[in-house]
């Protein structure tokens, strides 16, 4: 069955009808290197081979949904007050003149608690049927996001077949999958100017131009610390950076997204964290603190990046 839309508002009955596990994907050789890319996989992943797994880059509203999540307005509960930074340009008489200014400002603003669903985080799986690659997803009859994992294929594939039997019996995924949703720069290894334009090349390009430049500001401020390593989200992680500071036991995560804070976690659980989905390592309540992205951030972070700079204030006092 092949199947070819824009997308699903329910599940097709031909598809509600199967009663076993089966898979929906399209062959790897219908993408060029350039779709490839766009679909999130990187170039250590080329050529393609069997295991690679992956979680799709963002290029559209399910594959967001699938890797971020999805926000509800709770306009039952009280509202909240919620700080949001900005960037901003404005002009100024000097003498005859008009000056361009450009600055930072903080906005306090009463809004309703948002509530952010579990993202599904959806996997695309390179299998081989007979000889060929295809990128897989598995689906199970009558299961929760089966609705959901329709639509990201068509999303990202533009269409896809259904699969349950290959010519050697039924499909299965391989045993020894290859996942790659992290690049990680020590330092040393490249310049730190490098290291800042590969995060800059990561921060999405949509974002509002008064959201940007403060995102990468607040990260070029963590970097200025010095971390032995900065690591990057790619795909649909893609806008997370997490830089680590062995010598001080923790690991800073700040991201793209308006969640209004700056997680820290302890350093030795980086690696059982970078397995974890986005939505676990923020919701599960994994960090030993947030610092909330207020007129106090950038103290805060200096208080924990640079100990002694507390020490030596206290010692002052």
């Amino acid at each position: 069955m092949n199947f070819k839309r824009k997308y699903f508002r329910k599940i097709p009955v031909t598809i509600s009808a199967l009663e076993q596990t089966f898979f929906i994907g399209t062959p790897c050789s219908q993408f060029s290197n350039h779709d490839l890319y766009k679909l999130g996989i990187i170039d250590k992943q080329l050529p393609l081979s069997e295991g690679t797994i992956f979680l799709p880059a963002k290029i559209g509203k399910f594959s967001t949904i699938n890797a971020d999540g999805k926000i509800i307005i709770r306009k039952d509960l009280p509202k909240e007050t919620f700080y949001q930074e900005i960037f901003y340009k404005w002009k100024q008489w000097h003498g005859p003149d008009q000056i361009e200014k450009e600055g930072n400002k903080l906005i306090a603003r009463e809004r309703y608690q948002r509530q952010r669903l579990d993202a599904p985080d959806v996997r695309v799986t390179v299998s081989n049927i007979d000889g060929e690659l295809f990128f897989l997803i598995k689906c199970e009859p009558n299961e929760e996001h089966l609705l959901h994992k329709l639509n990201l294929a068509l999303e990202i594939f533009n269409e896809f077949d259904v699969h349950i039997n290959s010519r050697n019996g039924l499909i299965t995924l391989p045993h020894n999958l290859k996942a790659v949703d992290w690049i990680i720069l020590k330092s040393g290894t490249i310049t730190v100017e490098e290291i800042q334009e590969v995060v800059e090349k990561s921060i999405s390009q949509k974002l509002k131009k008064t959201i940007r430049p403060v995102i990468l500001q607040r990260l070029n401020y963590i970097s200025s610390f010095s971390p032995d390593e900065t690591v990057i989200g790619v795909a649909g992680y893609s806008g997370y950076i997490i830089h680590n500071f062995p010598n001080l036991d923790i690991s800073v995560l700040e991201s793209e997204f308006p969640d209004n804070a700056t997680y820290i976690f302890d350093y030795k659980e980086w690696e059982p964290l970078s397995k974890l989905s986005k939505t676990e390592i923020i919701r599960n309540g994994l960090e030993k603190a947030r610092v909330i992205h207020d007129e106090y951030w950038k103290e805060k972070i200096r208080k924990l990046l640079n100990p002694r700079s507390e020490s030596n204030e206290n010692n002052k006092k």
